[in-house]
């Protein structure tokens, strides 16, 4: 090779260095995942919305920096609608670490992870009936916080800055900067207050609802292989509520304050559940909740039993009014659609978890029941009796949910 070829073989690769180079440094810069949180360009970098599209990226970044002593964990339910603000947190190092579509194995190993790096003094735990399938794919992404030291480096220091995906959510980012229409994170991980602003406004309320209901039939309590709703797999024997459990005495070894709730879904979803034919498994799935909380408690005498609240179930806030179909103005207080409920409702979970009463605002009385095994079944048949009720009243809301019913793809266990 002659010295030209030489010279031209070196330039050639110190424009590939420069370039790699370049298309890192300007991923850093706009850092569309928001997990290095170093700069922030006013009008141009403040709304990073690509974060929630790699959100599980995002939550370990925020955990390892701001390193919490109190977290939320749970569904998108949890990450929507629940503020690390809310003043009964009674700490300033509060964040909202919920991953959407999340199953009980996910937020079993998320929380120990997140433990582990930074030791956790209070946990609220939002829990689903969903969350429970065995079958429920492992959305988990980067690994952050995990023991392997390759894996770790990859995923915050080559994935966010040297592909062609990150590079396309940097300029996404500089373009899209309307929080309303690209709705982000908030700095302590709870989901943007203009979560789904856009879609009320093109559409309604009501629209809004049939299409999370539609998703709901199609994609939230049915996977493969199974195409069933199972607590348990029978061949491995893998039992969803063995994650639960682990929760529990991880929390009570470590001293943790540990709040348990399970999320105030719009009646219109439990109503899906129910067409689904799903609601025996529904009510098997307190029942094993409340038993699993009864055997950790045996195994602590001595100490404080962990609590259920239970805030799902034709009460005066998950029976709010949905506007009809041809009122695309008004907007509901409590819901932005029968699966997430806005911060108002969060808020009033936190006061009845924390015990806490806010000067001008009340907690219903039949907002939040304790869900014990002295008076699940009681419980229950009271959710039966005020579910006919709730029917008998909204027969436009069950013939609506009835007409996505017979128009989706449904995969039932009878199937």
């Amino acid at each position: 090779m002659n010295k030209v070829h030489r010279l031209w073989c070196w330039k050639a690769i110190l424009l590939i260095w420069l370039s790699i180079v370049g298309v890192g440094s300007f991923n850093f810069l706009i850092d569309p995942y928001a997990i290095y949180g170093a700069f922030d360009l006013f009008g141009l970098t403040t709304n990073r919305h690509g974060a929630t599209s790699n959100s599980r990226l995002h939550k370990a970044a925020l955990a390892i920096r701001k390193r919490p002593s109190a977290a939320v964990f749970g569904s998108s339910r949890a990450e929507v609608g629940l503020s690390p603000a809310h003043p009964g947190w009674e700490s300033d190092s509060v964040l909202n670490l919920s991953l959407p579509g999340a199953g009980i194995e996910e937020v079993r190993t998320w929380f120990l992870k997140v433990h582990r790096h930074a030791p956790l003094k209070k946990v609220v735990l939002g829990l689903d009936f969903f969350m429970f399938n065995v079958d429920k794919p492992d959305y988990s992404g980067p690994d952050l916080v995990g023991n392997q030291r390759w894996a770790r480096f990859r995923s915050r220091w080559i994935m966010p800055l040297f592909t062609v995906d990150a590079l396309r959510a940097s300029f996404s980012t500089l373009m899209q900067q309307d929080p309303i229409r690209y709705p982000g994170y908030r700095p302590d991980g709870q989901v943007s207050h203009w979560f789904k602003e856009k879609s009320l406004r093109h559409g309604g309320q009501n629209r809004t609802f049939q299409r999370i209901e539609a998703h709901a039939m199609t994609g939230m309590y049915f996977f493969p292989p199974s195409m069933e709703f199972r607590f348990a797999d029978p061949q491995s024997g893998a039992d969803t509520f063995e994650a639960f459990g682990e929760i529990l005495q991880t929390a009570r070894r470590d001293g943790i304050a540990l709040h348990l709730f399970l999320s105030p879904n719009h009646d219109r979803m439990l109503e899906v559940i129910s067409q689904l034919g799903l609601w025996p498994q529904y009510e098997e799935w307190k029942r094993r909740l409340v038993g699993v909380l009864q055997e950790e408690a045996a195994s602590s005498p001595g100490s404080t039993a962990f609590t259920l609240w239970d805030f799902s179930g034709f009460n005066s806030v998950t029976s709010e009014e949905v506007p009809p179909t041809e009122d695309s103005q008004t907007r509901m207080r409590y819901y932005w659609e029968g699966s997430h409920y806005r911060s108002e409702a969060g808020d009033l979970v936190l006061d009845r978890l924390f015990g806490i009463s806010i000067p001008g605002r009340s907690v219903p009385e039949d907002f939040g029941k304790l869900l014990t095994t002295g008076n699940v079944e009681d419980l229950l048949a009271e959710t039966r009796r005020r579910q006919v009720l709730w029917r008998n009243r909204h027969p436009a809301d069950v013939n609506q949910i009835s007409g996505l019913t017979s128009s989706s793809v449904i995969h039932s266990p009878e199937d």
